[in-house]
């Protein structure tokens, strides 16, 4: 097992290293599709934490020899977005999991944020899973959320950003969302 563990939060050391074998029973599913996030409470602190998929063979070799993985990705940039004064929540931690010598399961930490919307909320004109699509609910929310997409450039990132790739903008819009899909 991989383990690293930002310096600030070494006292969840123990917290963390049981994660993968307590992930799939404790803590509040908070998302589950191809990735699940669960909801973890420790010490009167709230954590999320992501279960990456297991990657195809071919991503296992990648993910092993030649790129690191998302969870690791996760953890970098958000460091790297709040060195440039991005709010994004706190990276815990990352591990990473080999099989046969490859990686097999990923995990990355991170402090849980209350930011009022995801941002897949807001797919399609209007909430996803709500008969009416929630536009009413959330229009002081949507109208928060700038009309274009912001160009990668002002980021220093590669290719143009879409809004629900970034977890939050100070002041700007309120989204949460994983920033291993983007490459810096």
């Amino acid at each position: 097992m991989k383990l690293v563990l930002n310096p600030s939060y070494y006292q969840l050391r123990n917290f963390v290293q049981k994660l993968p074998i307590s992930f799939p029973t404790l803590g509040d599913c908070i998302y589950k599709a191809r990735n699940e996030l669960r909801k973890f409470s420790y010490e009167g602190q709230w954590y999320v934490v992501k279960n990456y998929k297991v990657p195809l063979f071919i991503n296992r070799i990648a993910y092993t020899f030649f790129r690191p993985s998302k969870a690791s990705r996760a953890y970098e940039y958000a460091l790297r977005l709040r060195s440039m004064g991005i709010e994004t929540p706190a990276p815990v931690a990352y591990i990473e999991l080999k099989s046969g010598g490859l990686l097999q399961h990923s995990f990355f930490v991170s402090e849980n944020c209350s930011y009022p919307r995801m941002m897949r909320e807001f797919e399609e004109g209007g909430i996803a899973g709500q008969a009416d699509g929630g536009v009413e609910n959330v229009r002081a929310d949507a109208d928060a959320l700038p009309s274009v997409k912001l160009p990668a450039a002002l980021l220093g990132l590669d290719g143009q950003l879409a809004a629900e790739d970034i977890n939050q903008f100070q002041r700007v819009m309120p989204v949460h969302r994983d920033v291993a899909a983007r490459d810096f």
